[in-house]
């Protein structure tokens, strides 16, 4: 993942991603600080081994930012089964207060516009809930992506007793070269830097505004 030309952030009291810079001069809230707390991992992709990788690459990168998290393939290990019950099951079971949700986008290059799925607030284009995230399940084959303008999204949703709501939200353009371990590895570690950068500000500012 190389060269990103353009970042836009979802706002809905939501934070910007920063995976290769945020380009929004309008003031959103953070990611959430997850100190003392855990957070479950979910790389949504068909590609089995892709998913895998990157919820194991996620993890190790937040190891070393201090954040507590666990892999959903370890307890989820098909694609297919990620089901809305079975996520909040996997995230119970792991005392998890934060589910992140990771997914690729298909993107138009020539008009720089991603296809928007159905089931997504017309307002913000996010998901208000994972079970609105789930039923948008991209249905495109599992092979590796071609070398092409992407966009990598990113939702972090709060555990309820029933449900889990929405609390974070981001997303970036970048230019894919085709190089899959590289960009697994630098989204993970992107993510990380984010999220540890976030708590850091959050710390050194507590109830400000950022």
């Amino acid at each position: 993942m190389r060269d990103a030309r353009q970042s836009l952030p979802i706002l809905m009291l939501l934070g910007c991603l920063a995976l290769a810079g945020c380009s929004s001069q309008t003031p959103t809230a953070p990611a959430p600080d997850m100190t003392g707390q855990r957070v479950f991992l979910v790389g949504f992709s068909p590609n089995e081994q892709v998913r895998l990788t990157f919820e194991d690459r996620l993890q190790s990168a937040l190891i070393e930012h201090d954040v507590s998290s666990v892999q959903s393939h370890l307890s989820i290990p098909t694609y297919s089964a990620l089901e809305h019950a079975r996520i909040l099951a996997g995230a119970d079971a792991e005392n998890a207060a934060l589910i992140l949700v990771v997914r690729r986008l298909a993107v138009d290059a020539e008009g720089y516009g991603a296809r928007i799925p159905p089931n997504v607030d017309a307002a913000t284009r996010t998901y208000r809930t994972l079970q609105n995230f789930l039923a948008s399940a991209d249905q495109r084959p599992a092979e590796p992506p071609p070398p092409s303008r992407q966009v990598v999204e990113v939702y972090g949703y709060a555990r309820g007793g029933t449900g889990a709501r929405l609390i974070w939200s981001g997303y970036s353009w970048v230019d894919f070269d085709g190089n899959l371990d590289t960009a697994i590895g630098e989204t993970a570690e992107l993510i990380a830097t984010n999220m540890a950068r976030s708590r850091d500000a959050i710390r050194a500012n507590p109830g400000g505004t950022l």
